[in-house]
């Protein structure tokens, strides 16, 4: 066995301190494979070494057991052959600092070797932490649908939403339900005091607390119905002051003629009455009047209006009656005023014996207890503003020993700020009998409220009369329609009825044009055609906007 010389060691060192890749070398290839084959002899002589070379030898260890690990891992080498040790000038070496340990880099990309190791973290925190390292620093914008019950209040910058109109609706209601309850609580205390003292029981001025007891529960109750009504409704739009007014005037109530005999009879004192006017949360009271011995109507002087309408509006007539009771004292005795000047000259004068003797009644509920209303309901009416021109109305709901005759009077002007509509013209086919058969014919049909003229050209209309007109006002269809399929076949057909004049003879059947209505009147009916579907649907908005014109501004007197 051959053993490795000392100067062969030192030269080897030497040569690994001048060559950094020295195992990629032919030369580091026969040093590994002579290390092989003698590692025993190696560490024996490494053993017997003085303690100087002891770790220069430890280190020369280490440095080829590296660089054995590092050979093995890499491919198999080329075979080579045996050749002495000698030096060899092919090689170039450089200068530079002491050979240290290779330093171990971790490669930049995971190799796929590496797929059995084992990880630190789960596969779930690795995707969180990359979610967050890609999401941008920039905050995003993120769009809310936010439903009209929820909303939030509308910014300085931007109109006020509906649903905020709403709201400050119903908060006006609800102030205006407490300011009635107050109302309603200072009249129940001041009937409770009329109640409770002889000089005030039956008297003018119990029945007029009784008639402010009456309008502001009504009030109340109103207020109420339309803040139940807003509620239910959630969030849709208020509904903006309208653009009708109403003026009622003149109204009177017929009494019948046996309850004015009675009164001349028995000397009675009769009934006090008002009126009440709704619509909607308003409620309005006309002054209250006294039924009289002479007189056969009831009058109310009465002027009311209501600004702001819809144009929709229902308004309810309500009439209300309380027994009257005759007065005993004097306004003098029922105030304590005396005349009579005092001839007592003491300062405190003595107290005298009141002559109302009666004792005082109070309320079983206490003087704070809130009444209701003694008024009774004796009929009421409802009209809109189609019944406008109207004059007179039957009473509904009238009991039967009620003094009224069971109707009432009023005059009522009702206008509705209407812009009219800009007029229209164009071709029409229309419909007529002739000798019982039907015939079309085309005229030109102009619009200007509250006519529907027509002629045969359009040059005719600055030279000729119209050959025929409609008059809206008599129109009695709701709305202008586009005619049914078993009532005309012809496409893009429109209808509208109108009443016929008094007097015109039509004949009782067999008419294509004169239908009779199962009320008993007769109607004349109107077939328009148009040209194309949307010259049908141009016409029926003219025609119902000219209709509505006409009916709002129909009672105008201008």
């Amino acid at each position: 066995m051959n053993v490795i010389s000392e100067d062969y060691l030192q030269d080897t060192r030497d040569r690994l301190n001048k060559s950094d890749n020295w195992a990629e070398t032919s030369f580091g290839r026969e040093v590994m494979n002579v290390v092989k084959k003698n590692n025993t002899s190696y560490k024996k002589a490494v053993r017997e070494s003085d303690s100087d070379s002891s770790g220069a030898d430890s280190e020369l260890e280490d440095i080829l057991d590296e660089a054995i690990n590092e050979q093995s891992e890499g491919p198999t080498p080329p075979k080579l052959n045996k050749q002495s040790v000698e030096s060899s000038s092919s090689f170039v070496y450089q200068e530079r600092s002491a050979f240290k340990s290779p330093l171990k880099l971790q490669p930049a990309t995971p190799a796929r070797d590496d797929r059995g190791s084992e990880l630190v973290h789960s596969v779930s925190f690795y995707r969180r932490m990359q979610n967050q390292s890609s999401t941008p620093s920039t905050p995003m914008r993120v769009v809310r649908h936010v439903s009209p019950e929820r909303a939030p209040p509308a910014t300085p910058d931007e109109p006020a939403a509906n649903v905020t109109t709403v709201r400050e609706r119903i908060k006006e209601l609800q102030n205006e339900i407490a300011k009635q309850q107050t109302v309603i609580s200072q009249a129940s205390q001041a009937l409770n005091l009329c109640a409770a003292t002889i000089e005030f029981s039956g008297s003018t001025e119990q029945a007029e607390g009784e008639r402010l007891l009456l309008l502001a529960t009504h009030r109340r109750q109103a207020c109420l119905h339309e803040l139940q009504r807003l509620q239910v409704e959630g969030a849709g739009p208020a509904a903006a002051p309208g653009m009708a007014s109403l003026q009622l005037t003149h109204l009177a109530v017929p009494l019948k003629r046996d309850y004015v005999r009675q009164l001349n009879a028995d000397g009675a004192v009769g009934h006090h009455a008002v009126c009440l006017v709704k619509c909607r949360d308003r409620v309005l009271a006309t002054s209250m009047q006294q039924t009289q011995p002479t007189a056969t109507v009831l009058h109310f002087p009465d002027d009311i209006r209501m600004l702001g309408l819809a144009s929709d509006f229902k308004v309810t007539v309500e009439v209300y009656l309380l027994q009257a009771s005759k007065e005993v004292l004097s306004h003098e005795v029922k105030y304590h005023i005396s005349n009579k000047k005092s001839s007592s000259k003491l300062l405190t004068p003595k107290s005298k014996i009141s002559e109302l003797k009666a004792p005082r009644v109070q309320s079983p509920a206490g003087p704070m207890a809130v009444r209701s209303p003694q008024f009774s309901l004796h009929g009421y009416c409802i009209f809109a503003l189609q019944q406008s021109t109207r004059k007179n109305f039957t009473l509904n709901k009238v009991p039967g020993g009620s003094p009224l005759e069971g109707s009432v009077n009023l005059e009522i002007k009702a206008r509705v700020q209407v812009s009219p509509p800009a007029p229209h013209a164009a071709f029409l086919t229309a419909f007529d009998d002739v000798s019982g058969l039907g015939a079309w014919h085309r005229r030109w049909f102009r619009l200007q409220p509250p006519r529907l003229a027509y002629w045969k050209y359009p040059d005719d209309v600055q030279k000729k009369m119209p050959i025929g007109d409609i008059d809206l006002l008599t129109v009695v269809s709701e709305r202008v329609i586009k005619a049914p399929r078993d009532l005309c076949a012809r496409p893009n057909t429109i209808l509208l009825e109108s009443s016929i004049p008094a007097g015109l003879i039509v004949p009782d059947s067999g008419s294509l044009v004169y239908v009779r209505r199962p009320d008993g009147s007769i109607v004349r009916r109107h077939l328009l055609a148009a040209d194309t579907p949307k010259d049908r649907d141009i016409w029926l908005d003219c025609l119902n906007k000219a209709l509505e014109y006409v009916r709002c501004c129909g009672t105008d007197d201008d």
